[in-house]
C-alpha cells in the first residue's frame, strides 16, 4: 500500500560525498520530506558507472560498497510510511570530461549543443555492457532495501538519447526506426524484471523532448505501451532536454501544470499507473488532477524543497501555511554550477531544523 498520490521526485541535490557515497546530510534531508508526508520517494540519479557521472557528487550505485550507506537511506524514508524508489542512470554526452575523466559516449558522434564535448559512440558490445551495469544497479538497490527503482530514460540522458531521433543515428540494431532506437531501454526492463519481479519498475520517461526532431508523442505513447508489455509498473512523465530549456525547468511564467496533457495522454494509452506533474503549486490543483482522471499520482519536485511540510499541511487543511515554491531556478543555478543546491524561500533546508515535530 501507498499512503498518498504524492511522489517525490528525484532532483539532485549535491549533498553526496565525492567518491558517491551517502551522506549524514542527505540522509537528514530525504528524513526530512519522508517525516513530511509524501507517499513515495524517488532518490536522486544515482550513476551506473563512472563514465556516467553527471557531477562530482552525485551517487553511485555501480559497486557493493555503496549498499552499506544507500540502505540507512533506504531505512531512514521507509521510517516513515513512505516507499522508497532510487533513480538509476547514465549521463551519456550530457557531462563532461572532467568529471568523468574520459570521453562523453552516446549513442551517435553527436554533441550536446549545451556541453558541446563530442561524445564517442558506444559500440553493442558497450551497450550490452551498460544495460548490464543498470540491472546490477537494480540488485544493489534491491539489497539495500528499495521499494523500487526508476530508469532515467528523460531529459535528454543516455536513454533519451537512445530514443531520440535527435541524438541517435546509428544503423545497427540500435538506431534507424523506433522498435531498434528503444531496444536498449527495454532489454533493460526485461532483465531488470527477470532478475527482481518482486522490485517495483518505474521508467521516467519523455513524452515530448522540445527540441526540433526529437522524441514526439506519437512515438512516446508507443514506447509506453511496450514498457507495460515488457515488464515496467509505473510510467513517471516528463518532458524536456538541456537544449528545451524552459520546458524542462519552467520558471514562474508558466502556468501551473501546463505539461500534464502529457501526462493525460500516457493514461489513455496503458493501464499500469501514471505520474504526472511539474509546476503543481497547491493542493487544489493536485486533487483536481487526480480527479479529472489525467494522472494517478502527482510529483512534486522544487514544491519539495521549499517547504518538505506540503504533503501534511495539504492533509491536514493548512495550503495557507505551506511555503511556496517561487520557481526562481536558484536549486537548478546552483547544481549547474557543480554546487549542493540551495532553496531561496528555505535557506535552512535539508538539515534537522525542517523537520516536522507535532506530525
Amino acid at each position: 500500500m501507498i499512503k498518498n498520490r504524492l511522489v517525490m521526485a528525484p532532483m539532485l541535490v549535491g549533498y553526496g560525498s565525492s567518491d558517491g557515497e551517502v551522506s549524514p546530510s542527505m540522509v537528514d534531508y530525504y528524513e526530512a520530506r519522508a517525516r513530511g508526508g509524501v507517499g513515495i520517494i524517488i532518490v536522486e540519479a544515482a550513476c551506473v558507472n563512472q563514465e556516467g557521472l553527471e557531477t562530482y557528487s552525485q551517487l553511485r550505485i555501480n559497486h557493493p560498497r555503496y549498499i552499506s550507506g544507500l540502505e540507512k537511506l533506504s531505512r531512514s524514508i521507509k521510517n516513515y510510511g513512505c516507499r522508497a524508489f532510487i533513480q538509476i542512470f547514465h549521463a551519456g554526452r550530457q557531462t563532461s570530461q572532467l568529471i568523468t575523466g574520459t570521453q562523453v559516449v552516446g549513442p551517435s558522434p553527436l554533441a550536446c549543443p549545451m556541453t558541446r564535448e563530442m561524445p564517442r559512440q558506444l559500440s553493442v558490445a558497450e551497450i550490452e555492457k551498460i544495460t548490464d551495469e543498470f540491472v546490477s544497479a537494480a540488485q544493489y538497490a534491491a539489497m539495500a532495501g528499495f521499494d523500487g527503482v526508476e530508469i532515467h530514460a528523460a531529459h535528454g540522458y543516455l536513454i533519451n538519447q537512445f530514443l531520440s531521433p535527435h541524438s541517435n543515428q546509428r544503423q545497427d540494431e540500435y538506431g534507424g526506426s523506433l522498435e531498434n532506437r528503444m531496444r536498449f531501454l527495454l532489454n533493460i526492463v526485461r532483465r531488470i524484471k527477470k532478475s527482481l519481479p518482486q522490485l517495483i519498475l518505474s521508467v521516467r520517461l519523455n513524452i515530448d523532448d522540445f527540441v526540433p526532431g526529437g522524441l514526439l508523442p506519437v512515438e512516446s505513447l508507443v514506447v509506453c505501451q511496450e514498457l507495460e508489455k515488457n515488464g515496467a509498473n509505473l510510467i513517471h512523465c516528463s518532458c524536456g532536454t538541456y537544449q528545451s530549456g524552459l520546458t524542462s525547468i519552467e520558471p514562474a511564467s508558466y502556468p501551473e501544470g501546463w505539461r500534464m496533457y502529457l501526462a493525460e495522454q500516457v493514461k489513455k494509452t496503458v493501464n499500469i499507473p501514471v505520474v504526472g506533474g511539474g509546476m503543481i503549486r497547491n493542493p487544489h490543483m493536485a486533487e483536481e488532477v487526480i480527479a479529472s482522471g489525467q494522472a494517478d499520482f502527482i510529483f512534486l519536485g522544487r514544491s519539495l524543497m521549499a517547504d518538505p511540510l506540503w504533503p501534511v499541511k495539504a492533509r491536514d487543511g493548512q495550503e495557507e501555511d505551506i511555503r511556496p515554491c517561487i520557481s526562481c531556478n536558484n536549486c537548478f543555478a546552483s547544481n549547474s554550477r557543480g554546487m549542493s543546491v540551495s532553496c531561496t524561500v528555505n535557506p535552512g533546508w535539508g538539515t534537522r531544523e525542517n523537520r516536522p515535530i507535532h506530525h
